[in-house]
């Protein structure tokens, strides 16, 4: 069957090891896009945090399209949103109450990108995050925060032996109502249960018309499992993470 859409993680995926995209990558995904077939990044950063490698593959406007935040948000390149499973004001004070128990910091992102820390100490991984997406940092309390108030995604933050000796506890406490991932060794990336890579591909692919049979992801991460899952043709690198089973 013709591949007519292929998803591609972005982090060991896309990128390689020194963060970087390969002129051979960009020519064969730049070689799939002129004969029609979807390409689709996948990433846990907001839409803002990948522009410059969707410039390298010459991927915009309205009618193509990027799974951002893990899953939480399916949207077109021009930033309109087809699909998305966010969080309220509940959501972080309950992820907050945790961290307070856990001794955890942990910011939050709202769907244009923006980090948001309710302590007055900003952890450093916090910092490199919103560095690296390009984004600012704001200072909130729980109070101020309304009702309305969309939340991407939340991520406890901190050296990868503190995230270790949470992990479990979080999934524990957390798992029965919320989508849980560890995406890098200083993150804990907490989500609506119905957010995953897979959910949005599935619901691209019938926002397009194109079967799962029609489909490829490629990915090596834990977050990647749900997308490798939902597609006809699932691909794991051979740098994935040994946890990862075999497809």
């Amino acid at each position: 069957m013709t591949i007519k859409m292929v998803a591609v993680d972005i982090n060991d995926t896309l990128l390689n090891s020194q963060g970087q995209m390969t002129d051979t990558t960009a020519v064969v995904l730049q070689q799939a896009t002129s004969r029609g077939v979807k390409v689709v990044l996948t990433t846990s950063r907001p839409l803002f945090g990948i522009r410059s490698y969707l410039r390298e593959l010459n991927l915009h406007g309205d009618t193509q399209y990027a799974i951002t935040y893990n899953g939480a948000l399916l949207q077109t390149l021009t930033g309109r949103v087809l699909k998305g499973h966010t969080m309220r004001r509940d959501d972080i004070a309950t992820v907050a109450e945790f961290s307070v128990a856990h001794h955890m910091h942990f910011h939050f992102l709202d769907e244009q990108g923006h980090n948001y820390v309710t302590d007055s100490y900003i952890n450093p991984y916090t910092v490199r995050q919103a560095a690296a997406n390009h984004a600012g940092i704001h200072h909130v309390s729980l109070a101020d925060i309304s009702p309305d108030f969309h939340a991407a995604k939340i991520v406890l933050a901190g050296n990868p032996a503190d995230i270790s000796a949470v992990q479990m506890q979080c999934i524990n406490q957390l798992g029965a109502h919320y989508y849980i991932v560890r995406t890098r060794p200083y993150f804990i990336e907490i989500m609506s249960q119905t957010a995953n890579k897979g959910t949005a591909l599935t619901d691209l692919g019938a926002y397009l018309g194109i079967a799962a049979e029609e489909t490829m992801a490629i990915g090596d991460g834990m977050n990647d499992l749900p997308m490798l899952a939902s597609v006809g043709v699932p691909v794991a690198m051979g740098n994935a993470r040994r946890a990862l089973p075999p497809l």
